[in-house]
């Protein structure tokens, strides 16, 4: 509607401009509430304070324009309907980058959290240009970002012999990112280090998302660090990690989540629209980064700052929801050491270490505060059913790839898979599928089933895993849905841990308008209308509410007094 047209930035001294070339100008001071306004044709057209609730009919009148597209303004100034604005800025510049940023700003929104239980910490993964760092630069340049290119994690607290005390406070990383968010595009240069060096530095970078500080030791300084609150955000990208990198983080008790970048293969519509669109790739970034910065302002602006909101933590609904994918996910990342071997008689197995499963206890506190980090971005302090397919796609996000599509594969064919299942879903050949198989059995994710004498291949008894009891809620129709769908219905659990599916609470209501009504933007920001008098249509309960307040509209099942 109007937003294809409007332009949101930030003024130098932390005003709002928001604009349609060509037509006005907004700058409003939210600290004053103070508006000012100009049009081509009237510079200094309007300046004075204004309630963003009340005053878009007089603003609009004063300009010459359009009422509705005023008050639509005014919404997404107020703050009321900035969050879709920004939406439809990130789909119009970069269709596909939308779950990424709102990850990340769900990943940003725990700062405001009271308890959060330790450093939010997030990770786009995907191949090469998949926009993982695209949507990273739209957060930076804010006051609450640190970007830093390239770091060691020994930055954190620096032991360089050559400068004094009070140089190295102001070099230690640490402190600068102190109720901050740290942004590392590229972590592929930590990730590739030798295998004996690897773990060393996860795991330095494991306590400090513990989020209590860090103290080293060395010989040339001594002991130096920093103890108490120091949890800051973290996000970063990088390219597909190996194995080596999960059986490391798998050992360390990981406090990483990851997120899926967009894999999918782009069509030559997008390829073409690319690089035939008017604006070029760094004006799209910069329009995306101007509405990221303004959310971010709102945000610390509604909030009061980090640590500011305090939770009430009665979901007990949805916190059983991720209770469970913390469990899954703690299964389905675990370390198991395996070794191809042979009997005395020349027949192949596979012999395995005993499994390391992590106690999912801080993966339920980790998935169960980005939850409401979402709930925040969307200005609840509750979470709400909305909240969980984002907690859900990072979860299969979180754990090793083929395990994760072994997973997926498990779940679109009701539970079971054979060895040539596998084959076919993973791409592999027959014995690395059977090694998965027989990984995913040790870590407890599924049972082996004896097929006896019914089915051979290649020569050898073919080989079937089926779900483990504990996991068949995967299986729910309603838990698909939610893994799947973006805007899912509203999805609860039963005591039993099954999911089931619940009907949308009516939101709607039909009236029949008394007098004639022109076009109007309802609460959803959608135009409506225009209506003549008597004529009845279904609209959101709040639009219908000032509707009835102004007499213009009353409810449909009622007669007309004569």
């Amino acid at each position: 509607m109007y937003d294809s047209e409007l332009r949101l930035r930030k003024g130098f001294e932390g005003n709002l401009i928001l604009e349609k070339p060509g037509y006005f100008t907004l700058i409003y001071a939210r600290d004053s509430g103070e508006l000012k306004a100009d049009t081509p044709s009237k510079p200094s057209a309007f300046s004075e304070k204004v309630d963003l609730n009340t005053d878009a009919a007089k603003v609009a009148l004063t300009l010459g324009c359009n009422p509705q597209e005023i008050e639509y303004c005014f919404r997404i100034l107020s703050g009321e309907h900035l969050l879709p604005f920004v939406r439809s800025v990130v789909e119009r510049n970069f269709p596909r980058a939308w779950p990424m940023t709102e990850a990340a700003l769900a990943t940003v929104a725990q700062l405001f959290l009271e308890d959060q239980s330790a450093c939010a910490a997030l990770t786009f993964q995907g191949p090469p240009a998949s926009l993982k760092t695209t949507v990273l630069s739209f957060f930076s340049g804010h006051p609450l970002t640190v970007w830093v290119d390239s770091f060691t994690p020994k930055a954190f607290v620096s032991h360089m012999a050559s400068v004094s005390e009070e140089q190295l406070q102001e070099q230690d990383l640490l402190p600068q990112i102190r109720n901050k968010v740290l942004v590392v595009p590229e972590l592929a240069p930590i990730f590739t280090k030798p295998s004996e060096n690897l773990e060393e530095t996860l795991g330095l970078l494991v306590r400090v998302f513990d989020g209590q500080g860090l103290s080293t030791v060395s010989g040339a300084r001594g002991k130096r660090g920093y103890e108490g609150d120091y949890r800051f955000a973290w996000l970063a990208a990088t390219t597909p990690i190996n194995y080596n990198v999960w059986r490391a983080l798998a050992r360390l008790g990981s406090r990483w989540l990851f997120f899926e970048s967009d894999s999918e293969e782009i069509t030559d519509a997008e390829l073409v629209q690319n690089v035939t669109s008017p604006q070029s790739y760094r004006e799209r970034v910069e329009e995306c980064r101007n509405a990221v910065v303004v959310l971010l302002d709102y945000l610390r602006f509604k909030h009061g700052g980090a640590r500011s909101v305090r939770w009430k933590r009665n979901e007990k609904q949805q916190s059983a929801v991720i209770a469970q994918l913390a469990r899954l996910l703690s299964h389905c990342r675990g370390d198991v050491g395996i070794t191809h071997a042979k009997t005395l008689e020349g027949d192949a197995y596979f012999s395995f270490t005993m499994p390391v499963i992590e106690q999912p206890h801080r993966l339920v506190s980790l998935l169960y505060d980005l939850a409401r980090g979402r709930a925040l971005l969307y200005g609840r302090e509750s979470i709400d059913n909305s909240d969980l397919p984002l907690v859900a796609s990072v979860a299969l996000a979180s754990m090793p790839s083929d395990r994760a599509k072994l997973l997926q594969g498990l779940i679109e064919n009701e539970g079971k898979l054979t060895s040539e299942d596998v084959q076919r879903l993973l791409k592999v050949s027959q014995p690395t599928a059977s090694r998965l198989m027989e990984l995913f059995s040790a870590l407890g994710v599924v049972e082996k089933e004896d097929l006896g004498d019914v089915g051979f291949e290649g020569g050898r008894p073919k080989q079937v895993i089926v779900l483990n009891t504990r996991f068949k809620w995967l299986l729910d129709p309603a838990f698909r849905e939610l893994l799947h769908a973006r805007t899912p219905e509203t999805v609860n659990k039963t005591p039993e841990g099954c999911f089931i599916q619940e009907s949308q609470v009516a939101r709607e209501q039909k009236v029949r308008f008394l007098k004639d009504c022109p076009e109007f933007l309802n609460s959803q920001a959608l135009s409506c209308g225009p209506f003549k008098e008597g004529e009845e249509t279904i609209l959101p309960a709040s639009s219908v509410q000032v509707l009835f307040k102004h007499g213009l509209v009353t409810n449909a099942c009622m007669p007309i007094a004569d």
